[in-house]
């Protein structure tokens, strides 16, 4: 045994700090939608690889990067005009990154614990996993420190935050996936523009609660309205009609209206004994037909999905509409 520590050496080998890495982790052994006889709803596994990366980092000392924004850019994205240049800079002043935090065995046991656990869903989402992660740490060997263990909880909680912005954007975009219903909007709202221009009124409430959407302020919803009008006289010329695709940022608050309109609908919803009309309901089948058919949801995760943002609606636990469409500069 002497001649064998002689002739070795040690080298340590810092962890992961590539979210995408962390995930290929364990798709290769959680990566079927069904295991143990339960489905995997979709940000299952993101979220426990978010967790694992997170806690291997070190607080960024610029006080413009949040930890979840240097996750995103150690991962090759981009986030509020940061690219890889700064992800670098983080990387230098951060040399220790990787050689602490929890290792992949770790989550690899407690995503597999909760898979097996005989009360658990029959759908393990996300906050399944992140429950099952929290819990893990009270009898976990490596962690003896009482700080250390409530940094980590600190950062379970971050990951569900995070999962809930997540949760809502894929429900926004759902509730834009009614084409009817975004074309019945955009036309009521050139209506009103092309009336208000020529200066015979318009529905101005529904009009602004539109333009708000994109921080159109009072003192340029005359220029806004203008520009689109221009653009739709624009297009007629040349032998073609106005959409509400054709113009970005509208088409953006036209779906951040849908979507608040959606909130109330939504949080009636997660009342319990709550009457909802018909149109209502059709709104709700139409979201998550929509999770179902496009993002891998079953019908059970699909429902919890909706639980959960009807929930956060219902507190009040959620971004303003100018907020959610900021997020959307994040670019993957």
């Amino acid at each position: 045994m002497e001649a064998f520590r002689d002739r070795t050496t040690k080298i340590d080998i810092p962890y992961n700090r590539r979210l995408s890495d962390e995930v290929r982790i364990y798709e290769k052994s959680f990566g079927t939608d069904v295991c143990a006889g339960r489905h995997l709803a979709p940000h299952a596994i993101e979220a426990a690889a978010t967790w694992a990366v997170l806690t291997r980092l070190e607080e960024p000392k610029n006080a413009g990067i949040s930890l979840l924004q240097k996750l995103f850019l150690y991962d090759g994205r981009k986030v509020n005009g940061f690219g890889e240049a700064t992800a670098e800079e983080l990387k230098q002043e951060a040399v220790g990154e990787g050689m602490y935090g929890v290792s992949p065995r770790y989550v690899q046991d407690r995503i597999a614990a909760a898979l097996v656990s005989d009360d658990g869903p029959p759908c393990l989402n996300a906050y399944d996993v992140l429950d099952s992660l929290e819990q893990g740490l009270v009898n976990h060997p490596l962690l003896e420190c009482d700080e250390l263990r409530a940094t980590y909880t600190d950062v379970v909680a971050l990951v569900r935050e995070e999962m809930d912005e997540r949760l809502k954007d894929e429900l926004r975009r759902a509730v834009a996936c009614d084409a009817e219903a975004v074309k019945r909007l955009c036309g009521n709202y050139v209506l009103g523009v092309t009336a208000s221009t020529r200066g015979e009124g318009g529905d101005e409430r529904l009009m602004r609660s539109i333009e708000e959407k994109i921080g159109v302020t009072e003192a340029r919803k005359a220029d806004f309205r203008r520009e689109i009008v221009n653009y739709i006289e624009a297009l007629a010329e040349k032998g073609e009609r106005f959409a509400h695709s054709s113009n970005a940022r509208l088409q953006a608050a036209l779906e951040l209206k849908l979507f608040e309109d959606c909130r109330d609908t939504f949080t009636l919803r997660s009342g319990a004994g709550a009457v909802v009309d018909r149109d209502a309901d059709e709104k709700v089948r139409l979201v998550s037909g929509h999770l179902v058919r496009e993002l891998g949801y079953c019908e059970r995760c699909a429902g919890r999905a909706l639980q959960r943002v009807s929930g956060l609606f219902a507190r009040g636990d959620t971004k303003t509409p100018e907020e959610e469409l900021e997020d959307e500069d994040t670019e993957a």
